[in-house]
């Protein structure tokens, strides 16, 4: 076990280093995950210009659609984001994601190397770290003189930190309380085991959680209240080889605990949010302060990053958690070594809170993030219109920032509704939620 030791920093003190400049690629294709990549692939819903709220001034970000300017307008009133010429527009024409087409294409890395800033140190930021993702660093490594790094360890050491299975295994050697429940390889099409897994653990609670090992999103995650697996769930996942089967336990929070892993091996551990799940446990949105019951999480989540940190994992990383009522410690449910949905959220609340100290401004100490609301704006123009009212800017109080403006093309965004107390904050969303079902 790594000996190096946590520490302190936030969020904010990661991503804005003064002696470097970030190439966000959050390209969530980048993996081969079938499932997921039927829903978020070339041509459809896609989440890379989600960045452009991480990114700090100077930094890079490579989105799939080109962003209004009228978005470009608000981020600068909100006191977000990059400038707009930081933000490159990769093709999708041969119909691939951001990260297999820049790995063939070196003319458009030209163009990105050529935004680099002497004196500063270049770091690729992956949504994934594949084979490929090495290959582009290289290039633009050749193409400016300049040694250009991942914010991410290798490929192996990311697949298999994001592999529920593995991780069920570490978790077990570490001692970390777990739910109920065992990891199942397929082996030829013989679906027999994964049956048997699901009847053992159905009896715990009379409802159990399948999941496959690699997966996103929960897109192959199916509850179950008998031992009978869909015959057209296991046709639709003929690709997965391995799952995680588990007693589904009741709970009453689910903390997510943000952590950065830095390339000397050492960490920061940031937020603790609690995660909104909806009736299927698809993930809604965070909120932040969480309400724990179980105490502090920082041991357990300690020995797992330094876990973590030995196998080579580096940058962003995000832990899950379900708390039960009277438990005396949260169960721990997965890992996902990439940026989480909860690192967005806590971008936004760094940069705007480092932006209104410079005014002389309170800060703004609660949020709650809103994923993928159903909208009837198709662009960033009329959504601004409807909504300019509740929208915050950088000398307001409180109000909701938008960000994954491209979702607007199917309909759909993301938001933070940030302000300096839960109430303001629940009063806002609900100007925001009411305002939104009068445009649908």
């Amino acid at each position: 076990m790594s000996s190096i030791q946590p520490r302190a920093h936030t969020l904010i003190e990661c991503l804005s280093r003064p002696d470097i400049q970030r190439i966000y690629m959050h390209d969530p294709t980048a993996v081969d995950l079938p499932t997921f990549n039927r829903h978020h692939g070339p041509g459809r819903f896609t989440f890379a210009d989600r960045a452009l709220t991480m990114a700090q001034p100077g930094d890079i970000v490579l989105v799939s659609r080109p962003v209004p300017s009228s978005y470009f307008q608000y981020l600068e009133e909100a006191g977000l984001g990059p400038v707009p010429e930081h933000v490159l527009v990769v093709s999708e024409s041969e119909g691939v994601g951001l990260t297999q087409y820049l790995s063939s294409n070196t003319g458009r890395l030209v163009d990105i190397a050529a935004l680099f800033q002497p004196g500063k140190r270049p770091v690729l930021s992956p949504y994934f770290c594949t084979p490929q993702t090495e290959i582009i660093a290289d290039f633009l490594s050749e193409l400016s003189a300049c040694p250009v790094s991942i914010d991410s360890g290798s490929p192996e050491s990311s697949e298999h930190a994001n592999n529920k299975a593995h991780m069920r295994e570490i978790a077990d050697q570490l001692g970390i309380p777990q739910p109920p429940g065992e990891a199942v390889d397929v082996v030829g099409g013989d679906y027999g085991p994964l049956h048997q897994a699901v009847e053992r653990h159905l009896e715990l609670t009379g409802k159990v959680i399948v999941k496959a090992s690699l997966s996103s999103s929960g897109l192959d995650n199916i509850i179950l209240d008998s031992a009978e697996l869909p015959e057209h769930w296991l046709q639709q996942r003929a690709h997965v080889t391995s799952f995680v089967v588990e007693s589904l336990l009741p709970f009453s929070g689910s903390p997510n605990v943000q952590v950065w892993i830095a390339e000397d091996g050492s960490w920061s551990i940031h937020d603790t949010t609690n995660q909104c799940l909806d009736q299927t446990l698809t993930h809604t949105g965070n909120e932040f302060p969480p309400k724990l019951q179980s105490g502090n999480l920082t041991d357990t989540v300690t020995r797992l990053t330094a876990a973590l940190a030995e196998q080579g994992v580096r940058g962003p990383v995000g832990y899950d958690f379900i708390e039960q009522e009277g438990a005396h410690c949260p169960y721990f449910i997965e890992v996902n070594a990439r940026c989480n949905g909860s690192h967005y959220a806590s971008a936004i609340r760094d940069r705007v809170n480092l932006t209104r100290q410079t005014a002389g401004l309170p800060p703004l100490g609660c949020y709650r993030s809103l994923k993928n609301i159903s909208r009837q704006s198709t662009d960033f123009d009329s959504f601004r219109k409807a909504l300019e009212p509740l929208l915050y800017k950088k000398t307001g109080g409180c109000g909701v920032i938008p960000y994954n403006p491209s979702g607007l093309a199917y309909g759909m965004i993301s938001a933070i509704c940030i302000g300096p107390d839960t109430e303001s904050v629940s009063r806002i969303e609900a100007r925001f939620m009411e305002k939104t079902g009068e445009f649908n």
